[in-house]
């Protein structure tokens, strides 16, 4: 990201002209022969998406034996990895070897009229498509891929992982209409009976109701709402039109049973959440507030007041967890080496190669129990986050926030002398990332801004907040494990919290900090952070990698 500050636009939203969408999920109820229905269809579509998958990687890999290709990378490495000039060139290659669209969607139709043949639930061509859609979505992601010199190939679905049948439109496949007043969904003749215990869900469909039945004043409302002229800078609340977009089957399989979920993609942001009372559960605030992301805990400073929290934890229930998630491993590793002893050495490691396995009936029973909890401690890691995202999104319309590369965090460390002079690898936090997802709180909160119309900073990468001392105006450099340190004058901060004071101190017109705002709010902030402290340390509360002692 540049320095500058004609080049830079710090406010994320600004630049971000998506619509906004969101997407309503709903059990269904019908009984188990549609379930199983759904559930083969999926199983259908996986099978000629991994077809499609084969073929793609095939193509792939031609294109990178070629000698035009190996050409253009070795140019593009000279030119410290400069590809807009060669950019054209390859896409030009990419075409020839069929990378295309339109190769994906011809290749989806001719898999799946042979695959059809002679069934009795036959896989409609809606569902079809919309897979090879999303094949092609991650064969772009390959394809724009900026390390040309590492090979990389698309992933195939496993039986485990069922894909999400979708529609591409409301009156294609699953249809979606009123009848007397009532928000139905069919799909092949039958009426899907939707599951509504929840007040939220039921005010959504009500919403979608009324867009169905007024759809013409709602889009008119919608022109004159973006038609009235705004000042640059100002806070404006999206309009929510709740039109339906197009609906999709989620096939998942919890506790051995298997359900089925309805997911409506809608237009517009969601209803706000209310108690029984009918007040909002989270205001939505005014103001600013700045966090500082680390591996393990997020830390915010603001107007209201200083926010120190573990991510994606709660009273080490996922410590304990992955005790038993090891366990697990280990029992069906166990059960595999028994089972299947000439596939592996006499070290216990398998050996290399495709290999008949025999599955235990114990081992399967494991496995099941592995991805259940798996998908518990998931659950658990998204509704922590998002609830320190919500009682950090209800103070505030302008965050601001360093720009962090979460992946760049969990990728493997590069090749370094070690001091017995052995070579080794730097210890990256690939493991730390994914049992607490710090990237899952950014973009949860970036979403929270651009639905409340606030505004979303991201400082220069020359900022520096984690160095800077406001009391000497210079920039000191501290080692990872320096959690808390003096500044000059004495004080004694937490590193994390005086990162987010810092990034408070924005100052927008020259993507710097504000050394004035420093000095003059500095005081106060650290008098309300003493305080919080103080609280933490009552109530026994630990911040993990802080420098808090409780």
């Amino acid at each position: 990201m540049a320095t500058s500050s004609k080049k830079h636009n710090p406010d994320v939203l600004a630049e971000d002209k998506t619509p906004l969408m969101h997407t309503l999920c709903v059990e269904i109820k019908n009984g188990s022969a549609l379930t199983d229905k759904i559930y083969l269809l999926s199983d259908l579509a996986r099978t000629c998406g991994n077809i499609l998958v084969h073929k793609l990687n095939n193509e792939l890999q031609q294109v990178q034996q070629t000698k035009k290709y190996k050409t253009i990378v070795k140019l593009i490495k000279n030119n410290n990895g400069n590809d807009r000039p060669y950019r054209a060139q390859l896409e030009e290659l990419y075409t020839k070897h069929n990378l295309t669209k339109s190769y994906c969607e011809k290749t989806m139709t001719s898999i799946y009229n042979k695959i059809n043949q002679g069934r009795k639930y036959k896989l409609p061509s809606v569902f079809a498509q919309s897979r090879a859609d999303d094949i092609f979505l991650g064969l772009r992601k390959v394809l724009d891929n900026k390390k040309y010199d590492r090979v990389k190939s698309l992933h195939y679905l496993p039986f485990t992982k069922l894909p999400a049948l979708k529609a591409k439109a409301i009156k294609s496949c699953i249809i979606i209409s009123v009848k007397d007043g009532k928000l139905q969904c069919k799909f092949d003749g039958e009426i899907l009976a939707l599951d509504i215990k929840d007040q939220f869900i039921r005010e959504e469909i009500d919403a979608i109701t009324k867009y169905l039945t007024n759809s013409q004043q709602i889009k008119d409302d919608a022109e004159k709402y973006n038609a009235i002229p705004r000042k640059k800078g100002e806070i404006v609340v999206p309009f929510s039109t709740y039109r339906p977009c197009f609906a999709s089957f989620a096939p998942k399989k919890m506790k051995g049973k298997k359900r089925l979920y309805l997911h409506i993609c809608v237009e517009g942001v969601p209803v706000d959440k209310k108690d029984k009372n009918g007040n909002l559960r989270y205001k939505k605030g005014e103001g600013r507030c700045a966090f500082d992301l680390g591996t393990q805990h997020v830390a915010k400073d603001g107007d209201t007041g200083p926010f120190l929290a573990n991510l994606g934890d709660i009273d080490r229930c996922l410590e304990k967890s992955a005790k038993k998630e090891a366990n697990l491993k280990r029992k069906i590793t166990h059960s595999m080496q028994a089972m299947n002893p000439n596939n592996y050495n006499s070290n216990g490691k398998l050996k290399k190669g495709a290999h008949n396995r025999n599955i235990s009936k114990k081992c399967k029973r494991y496995k099941e129990m592995l991805r259940d909890r798996c998908r518990k401690d998931a659950a658990t890691r998204k509704t922590v986050n998002y609830t320190h995202v919500n009682v950090m999104s209800e103070d505030c319309s302008e965050v601001v926030t360093e720009y962090n590369n979460v992946c760049a965090w969990s990728a493997r460390g590069k090749p370094a002398p070690l001091p017995n002079g052995q070579i080794g690898r730097i210890h990256r936090f690939g493991g730390t990332v994914i049992n607490h997802c710090p990237g899952q709180v950014k973009a949860r909160l970036l979403q929270k801004m651009r639905e409340c119309g606030g505004h979303f900073y991201q400082v220069p990468r020359d900022y520096r907040a984690s160095q800077y001392d406001h009391t000497s105006d210079s920039y000191i450099k501290k080692t990872l494990s320096q959690r808390t340190f003096n500044l000059s004058d004495g004080t004694l901060v937490q590193r994390d919290w005086y990162s987010a004071f810092l990034l408070y101190c924005y100052d927008n017109s020259t993507n710097s900090i504000d050394k004035v705002k420093c000095k003059k709010e500095f005081p106060k902030h650290y008098k309300k952070f003493l305080k919080y402290v103080a609280a933490l340390k009552k109530k026994k509360i630990k911040i993990v990698n802080s420098g808090i002692k409780v």
